[in-house]
């Protein structure tokens, strides 16, 4: 039986493959949601080493109701890329 990563596990039935090789397979679910005034860095850290980490951070991008440290990006951080981003399309049009 394939782990799956138990931060995504409960969202999403259908799963991409990259997830059976995340490193958070092998930590406590909560390390990725830190509470208010817990620090991201531990999760961060461990992301960081993950070979899965672009593709868990680009389905964390696609995907804004997601909460949580994913692909090494707080909501936060991942908010402030999609509004970077939005504003970069908005200049080019």
């Amino acid at each position: 039986m394939t782990s799956r990563p138990p931060v995504l596990a409960p969202l999403l039935p259908e799963l991409p493959a990259w997830m059976d090789r995340a490193r958070c397979v092998e930590h406590d679910p909560e390390l990725w949601h830190p509470e208010r005034g817990q620090s991201p860095i531990p999760a961060k850290r461990i992301c960081g080493d993950c070979e899965v980490k672009t593709a868990c951070a680009r389905h964390a991008l696609a995907n804004p109701g997601l909460a949580g440290v994913y692909g090494g990006l707080t909501e936060r951080e991942r908010g402030q890329m999609r509004r970077r981003a939005r504003e970069r399309r908005e200049r080019a049009s």
